[in-house]
């Protein structure tokens, strides 16, 4: 199966999946010698530090990287913007225009990313709790303990439930385990939006439950709670809904932070008050 730099939220380990498939960091390993050789570096040593999070790749040592894989230019530019984010991080000088060029290039991959799950595949993990623990694995300062996570959840999950979702996650692929056993996301999910499912209703009642206990629980600056009452034409149901649909594809893009601890849900509801079968004649 090809594997694509989209499908790993670490650079390191796409880097590591394909330089190290059996998952050896042995520096005299023939693997890794070999790929070093490759990269122009006599030593392995240098290629094992960067594996393992002790340097960031060189400039050179990334474009060697980007022929030898043979990346496309869009690949090559997501690589080449997540070393120069975390150097940045690590000098402390991130700015917002690098922030934008990032969710810009998100944006523009974000299809490649997210990959179709059917139905079956849906139905383990149509509990709200596995999404949300599926996006907590991705912070930074995540650990992987049933404790520490249902309590980073305000206490809405129990530690066996937490334990159970991330045995679904892993089943369905959603998130895998690296090079040294740590739990990464694989890649972003999504499920058709008109096929009806009793687990995408389960899903959403579950959500639309966190939201109800959120409005009382939360202090007005942690959550937004609008809504909009209007009168609208029925052949124009479609069209509003692909709006929402580009809507949330660009909250997504452009707030979406790889470097947020926090996790937020985000709930879109659109639907009919009146009911449009009903017969319309005056009541007299």
């Amino acid at each position: 199966m090809e594997i694509s730099i989209f499908d790993f939220e670490n650079y390191r380990d796409y880097l590591s999946k394909v330089i190290l498939p059996q998952g050896s960091y042995n520096q005299q390993g023939p693997n890794l010698s070999r790929w070093s050789q490759k990269l122009g570096h006599k030593s392995p040593s240098l290629l094992s530090m960067v594996l393992n999070g002790q340097r960031l790749p060189s400039k050179g040592l990334l474009e060697s990287l980007i022929k030898e894989l043979k990346l496309s230019k869009k690949e090559a530019d997501y690589l080449k913007l997540k070393v120069h984010l975390e150097r940045a991080q690590k000098k402390g000088s991130v700015g917002t225009e690098m922030r934008q060029e990032l969710n810009q290039l998100r944006e523009s991959v974000s299809k490649i990313r997210t990959k179709n799950i059917d139905l079956s595949q849906f139905e383990s993990i149509a509990q709200w709790y596995c999404i949300a623990i599926k996006q907590l694995i991705a912070t930074p300062d995540f650990i992987e303990d049933e404790g520490w996570i249902a309590k980073r959840l305000r206490h809405k999950v129990r530690p066996h439930q937490v334990k159970k979702a991330i045995e679904y996650l892993l089943k369905v692929k959603a998130i895998h385990r690296d090079q040294k056993g740590r739990l990464q996301v694989t890649h972003g999910l999504r499920t058709s939006n008109e096929i009806p499912s009793e687990a995408i209703v389960q899903h959403h009642l579950g959500m639309i439950d966190q939201a109800r206990e959120a409005l009382v629980e939360l202090p007005l600056h942690k959550r937004q709670y609008s809504a909009l009452t209007m009168r609208m034409d029925m052949d124009r149901v479609e069209d509003i809904k692909k709006d929402i649909m580009n809507f949330i594809h660009e909250m997504n893009s452009k707030y979406t932070s790889d470097e947020s601890a926090c996790v937020y849900q985000f709930n879109l509801n659109f639907f009919e008050l009146t009911d449009s079968d009903a017969p319309r004649e005056r009541l007299q």
